[in-house]
């Protein structure tokens, strides 16, 4: 069977085609166009053209797997937030009793990365046959599409387990795949963030921190390192981002999310005409008697110290009658053309937090006590003691990491199940709470097109 990326010579229509394409590659009928072009790979340009639109997607669509996604339905999981309209496929979330058949998970989840997954895998291969670009120009193209598949991976492992793991564009086999080891899957995207470590450069490709460098990979693996249990890689990669030079945290909060941010390491460029990023749109209410669509949970108001700049920088208050609502307010734009902020997917704080858990994993609790007190001073808390335990240690630093990245790209959800925390934490917080609910089940639509695909063994 011919390739299922179809090219044509218009680049402005490149990303169209992937994307149906791609769509189409997880379903049971052929792709309808396989016309085969070449042309898509004639010039650097069109070349370019093809990466870039891959980010445009990403950000072009509200509550997506890399546009509020995770921020929003992994909130409601981690008992981050409350869905105060009480909609039934959201309420799924929050009650950690989701339905295979949830089309939020098909559409805004699954599907979403497994086509980002066939987008970049469509321009490795069409990169690894053209002509017109020398070999050293076509390696930041291939660096940024690693990446691009090893964060895919990244969320699809920690959201639903084994998962099918796709490493070329042909139907026929990929169609019939089935769940591959989530250690495999690590395996597979370490493989690539390393590759992409040698490909990009130290520089971004514009302006902007909208396409990944080099910096950007690095920051990935340390995480990967972290939740893989490599703490003296994952120490070593966040040294090497923390002390590039190019980062800084910033002093103001309200400066975290800008495109100007000093703290941003990776940010997606806000693509729909009406609104910046989705957790702006979602998060803050639509008007000034409007109630918010998501509330933080009492539990998480009641983990913020006293005196913490970030419940005041970090969150808003609506009261509605005699109800008060206090929302997520991060992001301060919910809507407009002009584009004031951008979607910050990786950012320096984390890394710290990445360094201090490493550090204190591997008995170095001064070290650790040093990074979790950057965040902490920003955030206008006293320092740490100094004598802390190992366990405290880490207790310290779960609970700035909480504090630090709530209802933001699902940082909590992803933690309470590394560390084995999710059946004490939730089961004490949700009376519904089952260990099986840590795992998203995969949609029946996909398990109904392929017979080799079967459901997570527990759900």
């Amino acid at each position: 069977m011919k390739s299922i990326f179809t090219l044509t010579k218009y680049s402005t229509l490149i990303v169209i085609f992937l994307l149906c394409s791609c769509e189409k590659f997880l379903e049971i009928d052929a792709p309808v166009d396989e016309t085969v072009s070449e042309t898509v790979f004639d010039s650097k340009k069109t070349i370019e053209s093809s990466v870039v639109g891959l980010y445009s997607q990403m950000s072009s669509s509200n509550n997506y797997a890399m546009n509020g996604f995770l921020s929003v339905y992994s909130g409601l999981s981690a008992d981050e937030l409350r869905n105060t309209s009480g909609t039934a496929n959201v309420e799924q979330f929050r009650t950690n009793e989701l339905m295979n058949s949830n089309a939020l998970l098909l559409n805004n989840l699954w599907r979403a990365y497994y086509a980002y997954i066939y987008h970049s895998k469509a321009v490795l291969e069409g990169l690894q046959t053209t002509k017109a670009v020398t070999e050293e120009e076509k390696q930041p193209f291939m660096g940024e599409m690693l990446f691009v598949r090893a964060i895919s991976y990244f969320y699809l492992v920690n959201l639903f387990g084994d998962v099918p793991l796709i490493l070329s564009t042909d139907y026929e086999s990929n169609r019939r795949l089935k769940r591959t080891e989530t250690a495999k899957i690590y395996q597979q995207v370490t493989s690539d963030l390393l590759l992409a470590e040698k490909y990009l450069p130290a520089d971004y490709p514009s302006s902007e921190k909208i396409r990944p460098n080099l910096f950007v990979a690095k920051a990935l693996l340390a995480r990967i390192y972290l939740f893989t249990g490599q703490y003296d890689k994952a120490k070593s990669k966040a040294d090497e981002v923390i002390g590039s030079g190019l980062y800084e945290l910033e002093k103001q909060l309200d400066f975290v999310f800008l495109p100007t941010s000093k703290e941003a390491i990776w940010q997606l460029y806000p693509t729909n005409t009406s609104y910046n990023s989705s957790e702006g749109f979602t998060f803050i209410p639509s008007s000034t008697t409007a109630r918010p669509a998501y509330m933080l949970t009492e539990s998480l108001l009641q983990a913020f110290e006293n005196g913490d700049k970030r419940k005041e920088n970090w969150s808003g208050t609506r009261k509605i009658g005699n109800i008060s609502y206090t929302y997520p307010f991060k992001y301060k734009v919910r809507s407009g053309t002009d584009k004031t902020e951008y979607n910050t997917v990786l950012r320096l704080a984390e890394l710290y937090l990445i360094r201090a858990e490493a550090n204190a994993q591997t008995g170095n609790i001064h070290e650790a006590i040093k990074d979790v007190n950057v965040i902490r001073t920003r955030a206008g808390l006293e320092n740490l003691a100094e004598n802390l335990s190992k366990e405290e240690c880490l207790s310290a630093v779960t609970q700035e990491k909480r504090i630090e990245f709530f209802a933001e790209w699902g940082h909590r959800w992803l933690d309470l199940k590394r560390t084995a925390s999710a059946d004490v934490v939730l089961g004490s917080l949700k009376d519904s709470w089952q260990s099986s609910d840590a795992l998203y089940p995969i949609p029946q639509t996909e398990i109904t097109k392929n017979p080799f695909l079967i459901q997570n063994p527990n759900y």
